[in-house]
């Protein structure tokens, strides 16, 4: 994969709602922080495989598993951008599996929350993040709260013949999806189904 860096990618949410409709996105959370993906990126929702170690690799790029045949890095989103992940993994462990071109990954997650549909006048900060070095595109704002609105490219560009660049995200960025489990109802995976 090509390294994306802030100064040859400009990440913004103009590209997705440049034409003013509605948008799917799917929200997932991942260390007490809610996030989402545009729906169109996202190409299945699976439990984690089993996985084949990358030796000298970054500690968010957990290692390759097989998909029918192709080589699908997978990556631990909490870590990918600098929050610590406490849990370990099993196959009950959730991912969701995302595509942005020819590329394609599956993020490991804590809990799939569900699609909501997204207005563009419920964007939030996108200017803020044009250029920048989050991973981020804008925030949206929903009646339950706010979640941080992915930059699919970046997260999934990974260059492993080089240095990795840090996608972290600051605190007070983190303080916008964060959840407060102590009044939310927690809504995961139900088997209920």
């Amino acid at each position: 994969m090509h390294n994306t860096t802030p100064e040859n990618h400009l990440s913004h949410s103009a590209d997705i709602f440049s034409n003013g409709m509605t948008h799917h996105m799917l929200y997932v959370s991942s260390q007490a922080h809610r996030f989402c993906l545009p729906l169109n990126e996202v190409e299945r929702l699976m439990l984690l495989m089993e996985i084949q170690t990358i030796p000298q690799a970054p500690e968010y790029f957990i290692g390759i598993m097989n998909l029918y045949g192709e080589a699908i890095p997978v990556i631990d989103l909490a870590l990918r951008i600098g929050l610590a992940h406490k849990d370990k993994y099993s196959i009950q462990t959730p991912l969701v599996l995302i595509s942005h071109g020819n590329h394609k990954a599956a993020l490991i997650i804590d809990n799939i929350e569900g699609v909501k549909e997204v207005k563009p006048e419920q964007l939030r900060g996108e200017k803020l993040f044009q250029g920048g070095k989050p991973p981020v595109k804008a925030s949206v704002t929903m009646p339950d709260g706010t979640a941080l609105l992915l930059d699919t490219q970046r997260i999934i560009d990974i260059d492993l013949s080089e240095l990795d660049i840090s996608l972290e995200l600051g605190e007070k960025l983190l303080s916008l999806c964060q959840i407060d489990l102590s009044s939310e109802h927690q809504s995961g995976l139900d088997n209920d189904e």
